[in-house]
């Protein structure tokens, strides 16, 4: 049975979290050629001009947060997150970790945001 600490199973997962990440970024890509493909229909340039925070950007925060909660991960000691009477570690650690970077880029995303 594999564990956190056999370095076999580290080598695959940072491989895992690497190809989930390329994976999502491949797909926003797509998503993007998509739009720009379709860039001359009036009724989906209105829909993305109006919502282009909402449809490019939040799947852009979730991407960086993976990425930033991922990179957090390649330490040797489990991430550990202690806040009011809640302790949390490892997995549960990083969830939180990735929450509040997607928070925090969303609502960065939200105050630089022009109207």
């Amino acid at each position: 049975m594999t564990t956190s600490d056999d370095p076999g199973f580290e080598h695959l997962r940072r491989w895992i979290t690497l190809g989930i990440a390329l994976l999502t970024i491949l797909g926003i890509f797509i998503l993007i050629v998509g739009l720009w493909r379709n860039r001359y229909d009036p009724e989906l340039t209105s829909l993305v001009m109006n919502n282009f925070p909402a449809i490019i950007g939040l799947p852009f925060a979730a991407v960086a947060a993976f990425i930033v909660a991922a990179v957090f991960r390649q330490s040797e000691t489990p991430l550990e997150f202690e806040a009011v009477g809640v302790k949390l570690k490892g997995a549960a650690g990083e969830l939180v970790l990735w929450i509040a970077c997607f928070l925090a880029i969303v609502a960065g995303i939200r105050v630089l945001w022009k109207y």
